[in-house]
C-alpha cells in the first residue's frame, strides 16, 4: 500500500514539473514574440511558426522557428534567441512547391486493416516555400520553409508582394544621378 502512495506521489511531482516547465516555455515564447513585434514595429498577424530546413548561415540547423514579415525584410528567429534579418532586396527568386507522397501498399492487407485502411494509407502532401537570396556572406543561398496547407498561400503571397515592391524600387546605393 505504501508503494502505491510513493508511486502516486512521484507521478504527481512529474506531472506538476512537466506543467511548470511547459508553462514557462510558453510564457518565454510569448514574451519573445511581443518584444520582436514591439522593437521591429511588426504586426502580430505577420508572424508565422513553421518548419525551417536550412539556408541561413546564422541558423544552420533545421528546426521549428518563427518568421516575421516587415516592410523591408523578413526576420527569422527561434525560441533560443537566434535571429537573422533577410532584406527583400537580397532576394533573387521566390517559389512555392508541393510534394505528394503516395502510400506504400506493398505488404498491406486490406483484409487485415479493415475499415482503418483509409487512416494509415493516405496520400501525404507537403508544402514548401523556397527563397533564393544573397546571404550575409555574399554567397548565393536558398532558404527552405515547410508550411501547412492554410498558412502556405497566405505566407507566400505576403512575401512575394513585398519582394515585388522591393524589386521595383530604385536602388539607393546607386544614387540619384544614375536614374537620369
Amino acid at each position: 500500500m505504501v508503494n502505491w502512495w510513493i508511486i502516486g506521489g512521484i507521478a504527481i511531482i512529474v506531472i506538476g514539473w512537466t506543467w511548470y516547465r511547459g508553462n514557462n516555455m510558453i510564457k518565454s515564447r510569448e514574451s519573445l514574440i511581443c518584444e520582436i513585434t514591439r522593437v521591429g514595429n511588426i504586426n502580430a498577424k505577420d508572424i508565422y511558426y513553421l518548419s525551417y530546413h536550412g539556408g541561413v548561415p546564422a541558423i544552420p540547423k533545421p528546426q521549428k522557428l518563427n518568421i516575421a514579415i516587415a516592410n523591408q525584410y523578413i526576420l527569422l528567429f527561434n525560441d533560443k534567441g537566434d535571429n537573422e534579418k533577410i532584406y527583400f532586396r537580397s532576394f533573387r527568386k521566390i517559389d512555392k512547391l508541393t510534394t505528394r507522397k503516395g502510400p506504400n501498399l506493398k505488404g498491406k492487407s486490406i483484409v487485415l486493416w479493415g475499415p482503418f485502411v483509409g487512416l494509415f494509407l493516405q496520400v501525404k502532401l507537403r508544402y514548401f516555400i523556397i527563397i533564393e537570396y544573397l546571404d550575409s556572406n555574399n554567397q548565393n543561398n536558398n532558404i527552405l520553409f515547410e508550411c501547412d496547407l492554410k498558412g502556405h498561400k497566405d505566407l507566400y503571397d505576403k512575401i512575394y508582394g513585398y519582394y515585388n515592391k522591393a524589386k521595383n524600387e530604385p536602388n539607393p546605393r546607386i544614387g540619384a544621378w544614375a536614374t537620369w
